[in-house]
């Protein structure tokens, strides 16, 4: 089964890396009315709100796109979608690799193509030391690439998307009507990408501990799928793939079209940062193969599903066809990765057997991945065991942390990334009671259009800075917490999302440098309630008073968390108990 790559690893296999540039481009010049088009498929997801394919729409969704968000089909949704967009590319590659002249190099190129499959770009894994997380290709206007004519330089794709032509009316807010193509962290007319570089490498600690976070601690689908606010959702549910997916849109887009949720489909980021969120599901799926979609009603419309619709498993996944006869793919046809052809290295064990055949050995493999890409997070990925020889390093009831870490060290070094003094910190003491030790949230629960777009939730230990612009690089910055929206979306009392912010790694950093003694429950809830602080910021970057935020809910949760035995488990979390409101 073809494997989708990380762009990082396509990057490496030239052939296929220029096949993939050059179809890239191909498809962004491709006449805006062709339905296969650039522009029409990114259309589907939001902007102009007309109908794909002759699927109609509702009255209701007339101001919104197909896509499903704050929905139990978030996941599903999107996972035809990126089929759709990677059945395009992969026609344009087999083309692209047959104008060769030369036979041999035809023949070569043509055999790179023919198990081509569109790239994730894995935006929580530690990068290589000097690296940003943000690839280069992100910031460059223009690329070298080599293709049947030979070298050339070519304006980027990855870059932005040009508009041919920009109709000002459909991208009618705002500053959209006079930019020609895609933005990110727009300066005027400019794009600036280091910004964006930096705020993705900022978050990086953050995200990798929530998605760490999510692989351990959630279980149902329901709560683990969407960010709504449901009837399942309790103090450990607040967080979710889609509001974890919902930072990277606000970090990378900030202020441009990847940053506002009818825009964004436009920027070539989008399809490299589903595709990862695709392949967070698929893991996650091997971790609970049994837990699949349920009931729930739809409180934003889509372009095709009226406000109050109930959507299940069986619902129609529109618009996309899953054959001849006119019918739609629904969640449940698009259960397996395997009926799309393509699979993900993390679960390729699988095979064409899909989730039906998953043992513990493919849910070990899966494990083992996480902790070796996003665990180094954790403060439980320094207490794991890396091999049955290591028994004797392992920490036992009472060590004290620092002293463990010195011995451990040594015999890990090799298989943990090399961190950032950002990223990492020092190990303090810590207390290890039969290998347990207290994970500390800070939960956001907030009406999705509260701010009439985009907003983030920032969170501080210590005083905030003055300068709001300064706020994100601040030394004392714990984590943030986006909310993806667009103007006139979900701003109904019925609309409450809900997401996380860790606050262990801080509470470590904390501990390192004096300010605090130890995780003790008494001593950390004081220390959060006297120096933990939080600000909202708008899609404008004005700065919200919180008393006037609708549906706005802070609490400080945690829970007792007992650390894996071996690389190919993962952390058990306890019942997650609220320790203070900050507001509500």
């Amino acid at each position: 089964m073809p494997i989708r790559p990380e762009i990082r690893e396509l990057k490496r296999n030239s052939r296929k890396w220029n096949l993939y540039i050059l179809a890239l481009s191909m498809m962004q010049h491709t006449d805006q009315d062709e339905e296969l088009s650039w522009y029409q498929i990114t259309g589907i997801h939001g902007v102009p709100f007309v109908p794909w394919n002759g699927v109609e729409g509702v009255t209701d969704g007339a101001s919104h796109g197909y896509c499903a968000h704050m929905s139990i089909l978030f996941p599903t949704w999107h996972r035809p979608y990126l089929a759709l967009y990677e059945q395009v590319l992969f026609h344009l590659v087999q083309l692209i690799a047959s104008w060769f002249r030369d036979p041999i190099e035809r023949a070569a190129y043509q055999a790179a193509a023919s198990d081509f499959r569109i790239p994730y770009w894995d935006w929580a894994v530690t990068p290589d030391p000097g690296e940003s997380a943000y690839i280069p290709e992100f910031r460059r206007e223009a690329l070298s690439v080599y293709g049947p004519n030979g070298e050339q330089l070519i304006a980027n794709p990855l870059f932005s998307y040009q508009f041919r032509p920009l109709d000002p009316e459909v991208f009618g807010w705002g500053d959209f009507p006079q930019w020609t193509e895609t933005k990110r962290s727009p300066v005027g007319n400019t794009s600036n990408n280091t910004q964006s570089a930096q705020a993705v490498d900022r978050a990086l600690p953050n995200l990798q501990e929530r998605l760490f976070n999510l692989f351990s601690n959630y279980r149902d689908y329901g709560p683990f799928s969407n960010k709504r606010w449901g009837e399942w959702t309790d103090s450990s549910q607040y967080d979710s793939l889609e509001s974890l997916h919902d930072e990277i849109h606000i970090e990378v887009g900030h202020g441009g079209h990847l940053f506002y949720l009818q825009y964004s489909a436009f920027d070539p980021v989008f399809f490299l940062h589903h595709t990862m969120v695709d392949r967070i599901f698929a893991m996650w799926q091997v971790l609970n193969p049994r837990s699949w979609v349920t009931e729930q009603n739809t409180t934003v419309p889509t372009y095709t599903m009226a406000r109050g619709l109930m959507q299940n498993s069986s619902s129609s996944l529109t618009p996309f066809l899953a054959n001849v006869d006119g019918q739609f793919w629904t969640s449940d046809m698009a259960r397996y990765t395997q009926d799309f052809g393509y699979t993900y290295a993390e679960t390729s064990s699988l095979g064409t057997t899909g989730l039906s055949g998953v043992n513990m050995d493919d849910r070990a493999r899966v494990s083992l991945a996480i902790n070796r890409l996003y665990g180094s997070s954790s403060p439980s990925m320094l207490a794991r065991k890396q091999k049955s020889t290591d028994r004797d390093i392992f920490p036992e009831r009472g060590t004290n942390w620092l002293q463990w870490h010195a011995k451990v060290t040594n015999a890990i070094k090799n298989r943990i990334p090399d961190l950032s003094p950002q990223a990492e910190p020092r190990v303090p003491p810590l207390e290890l009671e039969r290998g347990a030790y207290t994970e500390w949230l800070a939960n956001v629960r907030v009406i999705n259009g509260a701010l009439n777009g985009s907003f983030s939730v920032l969170f501080f230990l210590g005083s905030v800075p003055q300068d709001v612009v300064s706020w994100k690089a601040s030394s004392n910055l714990v984590g943030t917490m986006g909310v993806f929206a667009m103007p006139r979306m979900g701003s109904g009392s019925g609309n409450h999302i809900s997401g996380t912010v860790p606050l262990t790694k801080a509470l470590l950093r904390a501990i390192d440098q004096g300010f605090l003694g130890q995780l003790d429950q008494a001593e950390v809830t004081k220390y959060l309630q006297d120096n933990l602080q939080f600000r909202i910021v708008g899609h404008d970057g004005t700065v919200a008073d919180a008393q006037q935020v609708r549906g706005l809910c802070v609490e400080v949760a945690s829970s007792d968390v007992k650390m894996a035995m071996n690389e190919w488990e993962l952390p058990s979390w306890g019942q997650v108990r609220t320790r203070f409101n900050m507001v509500c």
